[in-house]
């Protein structure tokens, strides 16, 4: 077999095996992948015709076409991001190509192994994926002899040599990554960390908290948790938050924690910490929560109520406070699971009051140092009228949302009594002081009540469909316990004004976010999931085995969309992102013969005689798209004199000359002499196309 053919049947199987990959993993219908195969076929047989810029151009504009009304009409973004590297890959197999042709070939089938990594790691996937790596080395190889073979075709070519060394090749790497991925305990995302970085410790998530200190939280927005959960967000409470750290204790400038801290240890039963055993109920909504957390506190977030904590928490145990906050030993990044029964407000106060307080929630939740008297005079005005419990505490709720105002200025953190400054002056603070204020009346009522930190739910992303949290999403509400009902939460807070997050779902931020998601799946692959993948793959391979060869062969289906479905925003954000590098790719084409000579000569600083090869090669590559080849038995004047008079142009004859003194005769090259060669070969280009 020649090399021509040899190389062309590598690249061809390389982009194959991307493919079936892509097909392996569930990223292709069926019928899709016939008619993408059965081209593919027919290319192979098909000639090669060239392509002109502007043919091109137009190719390239009815795809992004495509692309957007497959978007917008039919598929996911996925799907139609896969439909368009299929597209652009054939029009790349049926025109005639150039080496920086097979490289965007190859760098398609490269993607389609990319998006199928998304969608499931199978026995058939891995198949594949080493396919596609042999293939990948083979056609690389030969990729970098191709240039020797066409220099000197005289040099004999052996295929099996090739295959032989990219057979070894893909041997070798399989032996080295293996136990690379396999044995190097990643337990957590700290490994990541350059030695002298500090973990973020974030003021309202330790053991006390002043008031003012969540004010600073507030303003920033560095991400602290991605949290995915297994349920649709249209099924989630709009107000959800995801509880934190909750305080009992008020001594007039902040809040601390005081109640005893004990240790739970792992269920082996329930493959983690079973932590609510006591308070299971029937009608229970349980929602599973996977939250990859940043190092800025030991707090173990999750919807209430927390029913079980497992994952890699770097520990044998939880710690569980008499607040019910549950923490770790240390503070690192992790990446825990929370199943919590998701408990509305609504569902809590359904249950009838009875009974009297408990002895340890009035002792521990009633308590308040020296007040102003006006404050508690407040609380009485304000629900006088009411005589339940309940009543008084959405009063003072209704009260402090519908009298106050937001504001992330800390005016009141100076004061004496910062309390009675947020109530009596400013009148105008952020979450912590609402809740603060609440709780205080609460207990001056005779109500049990606790402060909560946490946060709000965040933004939705719904590439990666989870949910992104920040810093500035840190949130304080209110606890209330009730006879007979329990703790309800109060939010006393004000809304915020601000962007609405779904207008603002795809951004450049969103994209890197599913990176990093992606990511910190790799390097938290600890030594439990490592067992279970590998066992998984026993079971997959026994299962296979028992078989027929047809049953083996089945690939399953697409369960759902990785990234969803795009907004109207988002798809025009999209559209001008591709029409933008689409021009700049139009550009950088049109104007390479310029931009490569301007480079060379004032970037790189060659010497004017080694400049004379790049325009003159780029005259023989534009007249031999005319059918214009220079024989070896030419010199370069004799082709130019033949070229004048069969196409009547002097451009040749000049470019020729130019080439003559500035290769032998040390002939330094004008502004006015580079401008004249590149608008000459734009010309040529332009009567060749």
């Amino acid at each position: 077999m020649s090399f021509e053919k040899s190389f062309r049947l590598a690249s061809y199987v390389l982009l194959l095996s991307g493919f079936l990959t892509l097909l392996a993993g569930g990223g292709s219908s069926a019928h899709s992948a016939v008619l993408y195969l059965a081209a593919i076929a027919w290319s192979w047989y098909w000639p090669e015709r060239n392509l002109s810029g502007t043919r091109q151009t137009i190719v390239f504009v009815l795809s992004l076409a495509t692309f957007a009304l497959d978007i917008w009409f039919y598929s996911g973004f996925v799907s139609a991001t896969v439909h368009l590297l299929m597209l652009i890959s054939l029009v790349k197999l049926f025109s005639r190509k150039r080496d920086r042709d097979y490289l965007l070939i190859y760098f398609i089938s490269f993607l389609y192994v990319l998006v199928a990594s998304t969608f499931t790691i199978s026995v058939v996937f891995l198949i594949c994926a080493l396919a596609y790596l042999f293939s990948a080395i083979l056609t690389l190889t030969l990729f970098e002899s191709k240039r020797g073979f066409d220099e000197n075709r005289a040099v004999d070519f052996l295929f099996r040599g090739y295959l032989g060394t990219a057979a070894l090749i893909t041997i070798l790497i399989v032996l080295v990554s293996i136990p690379i991925f396999v044995v190097i305990p990643r337990g957590t995302l700290g490994v990541l960390r350059p030695p002298n970085q500090t973990t973020l410790q974030l003021g309202g998530f330790s053991k006390s908290v002043n008031l003012g200190d969540m004010g600073e939280i507030l303003i920033n927005t560095s991400v602290v948790m991605r949290i995915k959960v297994d349920t649709a967000p249209d099924n989630l409470p709009f107000d959800l938050k995801w509880r934190g750290i909750a305080f009992d204790r008020y001594d007039g400038k902040g809040w601390s924690r005081t109640r005893t801290v004990r240790r739970i240890r792992r269920n082996d039963q329930y493959h983690g910490f079973l932590v609510a055993h006591d308070s299971r109920r029937q009608e229970e909504f349980l929602v599973r929560q996977t939250i990859y957390q940043e190092p800025f506190t030991n707090v173990i977030f999750g919807v209430p109520e927390i029913i079980l904590i497992s994952g890699a928490i770097g520990r044998s145990f939880v710690l569980k406070d008499g607040n019910d906050s549950f923490s770790t030993g240390s503070i690192q990044p992790v990446k825990y699971t929370v199943f919590s029964d998701l408990i509305t407000r609504r569902e809590r106060l359904a249950r009838p009051l009875q009974g009297e307080y408990p002895q340890d929630v009035r002792q521990y939740y009633l308590q308040l140092p020296g007040l102003h008297p006006e404050i508690a005079r407040l609380a009485f005005e304000i629900t006088k009228a009411e005589t339940n419990p309940i009543a008084r505490a959405f009063t003072l709720e209704r009260f402090l949302r519908e009298g106050f105002d937001y504001s992330l200025k800390n005016r009141s953190s100076l004061a004496k009594d910062p309390l009675y400054d947020f109530l009596f002056v400013t009148r105008a603070g952020h979450c912590e002081y609402f809740a603060t204020a609440q709780a205080v009346m609460m207990r001056t009522l005779g109500i049990p009540s606790r402060v909560i930190n946490g946060f709000r739910r965040g933004n939705f992303n719904r590439w990666s469909e989870n949910f992104i949290v920040r810093q500035s999403d840190a949130h304080s509400w209110v606890e209330g316990y009730f006879p007979g009902t329990g703790w309800v939460d109060f939010d006393p807070t004000p809304v915020a004004e601000g962007n609405d997050p779904y207008l603002l779902s795809w951004t450049a931020g969103q994209v890197l976010d599913v990176i990093e998601v992606f990511w910190a799946d790799v390097v938290t692959f600890d030594h439990l999931k490592q067992y279970g993948f590998f066992q998984a793959l026993g079971a997959q391979f026994r299962e296979a085995w028992s078989k027929d060869w047809v049953g083996k062969l089945e690939l399953g289906r697409v369960v759902g969309y990785w990234w969803g479905q795009l907004s109207f925003g988002s798809f025009l954000f999209l559209l001008l992102a591709l029409a933008a590098a689409l021009a700049a790719t139009w550009l950088a084409r049109r104007y390479r013969s310029y931009l490569g000579l301007v480079w060379k000569q004032r970037i790189l600083r060659h010497e004017d005689w080694e400049l004379a090869p790049h325009y003159y090669l780029e005259l023989l590559k534009i007249l031999g798209q005319r059918g214009f080849t220079k024989s070896s038995s030419e010199t370069p004047g004799e082709f130019a004199e033949r070229i004048r008079e069969e196409i009547g142009n002097s451009i040749p004859d000049r470019l020729t000359e130019l080439y003559y003194r500035n290769r032998f005769g040390n002939h330094p090259l004008e502004s006015s002499e580079i401008s004249w060669i590149y608008s000459s070969l734009r010309r040529l280009r332009a009567r060749a196309g």
